[in-house]
Formats: structure tokens, sequence, C-alpha cells
């Protein structure tokens, strides 16, 4: 399968600078940007914080108001640790329509080996791939979603346990999605957080780009305790044959993105 992968934006202060880089597939930064899956196009994007350290927590507000209602979709927000070159994260996924209301899931992801679990909401990737938590709900599309994560206890030996939940800001609902301890040798927190749209093509092989199904989604910059982050650039990752409607604008506080038609 050929995969194009092109820098498509970047906007920061002179200062803090990183050019877009073309990467390669063998790159480790696609794997810490979003979940590894080789059928899939991705919109991957990259923010530096600035904050006191150790960071242990984190806020990740979207906006999908303009979502497509489907299957296929992820959008994710990855946290990067020293140590492992895998993705650690959260991410909320459409789903179509049951019942006349709104579907989502939100999931906590590690594809570190080695992180375990007790939490009912989630179970291990065999074979010994990480740990994923899920969580299906219904809530409107258009209310303020912000998705959190925080690091809850360093325990003997070094590992680290961190929990996720999903946070209404319109309504105040808030949904605990999961916990999981990453293995000893999984480092501290760096100050690099990443957002991916991803879709997922149920079948392997080529696509035409004109059957990706549109949709938007806004990534806001992400909320640090004490600090802030700054949008450093976003790439392409693509799959699919032709062009696929990628738009990416730079909206002030964060990332607005559409794919498809």
């Amino acid at each position: 399968m050929k995969i194009s992968q092109v820098p498509i934006f970047a906007a920061v202060p002179t200062s803090l600078f990183l050019a877009p880089t073309l990467l390669s597939p063998s790159s480790p930064l696609p794997s810490l940007l979003s979940p590894s899956n080789s059928a899939s196009d991705n919109v991957a994007m990259l923010w530096k914080a600035s904050a006191p350290h150790p960071i242990q927590t984190i806020s990740f507000p979207i906006s999908i108001a303009q979502s497509a209602h489907v299957a296929g979709y992820t959008y994710s927000w990855g946290i990067i640790f020293e140590g492992t070159d895998k993705f650690c994260g959260v991410s909320l996924e459409p789903r179509p329509d049951a019942d006349g209301k709104p579907v989502m899931r939100v999931s906590l992801i590690s594809q570190v080996k080695g992180t375990t679990t007790t939490d009912s909401n989630c179970h291990l990737i065999e074979p010994d791939n990480g740990v994923l938590c899920t969580v299906d709900l219904s809530a409107p599309y258009s209310d303020a979603f912000v998705l959190e994560m925080a690091n809850l206890i360093i325990n003997d030996g070094g590992s680290t346990t961190w929990t996720a939940a999903f946070v209404d800001m319109t309504t105040g609902n808030r949904v605990h999605i999961g916990t999981y301890t990453l293995p000893t040798g999984v480092g501290a927190l760096r100050d690099l957080f990443s957002g991916s749209l991803t879709y997922v093509w149920e079948e392997p092989g080529e696509h035409p780009c004109s059957e990706l199904k549109r949709t938007q989604v806004a990534f806001l910059d992400p909320l640090l305790p004490g600090g802030a982050s700054t949008f450093i650039f976003a790439f392409l990752s693509r799959t699919c044959v032709g062009n696929d409607g990628s738009v990416v604008r730079w909206i002030g506080d964060g990332i607005n993105v559409q794919l498809g038609f």
C-alpha cells in the first residue's frame, strides 16, 4: 500500500518554530501522534506545552458540532512519554444515531507493552500490546466537550497510573472512561501533545478518496494547570487515491480540520 505523507500547515511564533517535515512511514512520529492502523487516512497535529513540571493533568477540548454521525472516524488526543514511542491518549469516535439519539464512543488508550488495568471499562490488547478502555454514550454533538487525563499516582518502582474522563461542558455531565498503569521504565510526560483525525477503511487496499464521508472537527488548544500550549504543525498521511478534501485552518485557539466530501 502506498502511503503519502505531506505537511499541510504550520503556524507558530518564530521562537518556537518547527519546520514541517515530510515524514516517512518508518518514522516513529506517526505512532506517537495517533493509534496505529495502516489502512487509514489521517490528519495529525502537534502542540508544544509550556507548563510547570511534572505535568499531571491535561484537558483536551474538542468541538464536533459539524462532525458526520458515521462510523469510521476517530478523533484522538495523544500524550508523549519519555522512554516509549507508542501511542497513549484519549479518543472520541462518532457513531450513527440510534433510536433518534446521537451516539459516540470515548476511549482511553495505551499501546505500551506491559500496561495493566483493573478497571471494568478496560481490557488488555492482546498479545500484550497495551490497554483499551471504552464507554459508549449519547450527547448532542453541538455541546462543548473535554477529554481529560490525569496522573493519579506514582507507584512504588516508578510505574504511573493514569485516568481519563469525558466532560460535557454544556450540561456538566462527567463520565469516567478508564484507568491504567504504565510499566516501569516509561518516564515523565513530555511537553508535546498531538491531535489526529483518522478515517479507517473497513477493507485494506487502495480506495478512491472520493469515498471519504465528509466530516469536520475542531481540536482546541490543550489546557494545562499553570501553563499553556502552542500549535506547531499538521501533516497529512494518506492511503486513498486522489484529492481527499482535506482543509486545515488555524482558528486562533486551535485547529479546525475537514476531511472528505
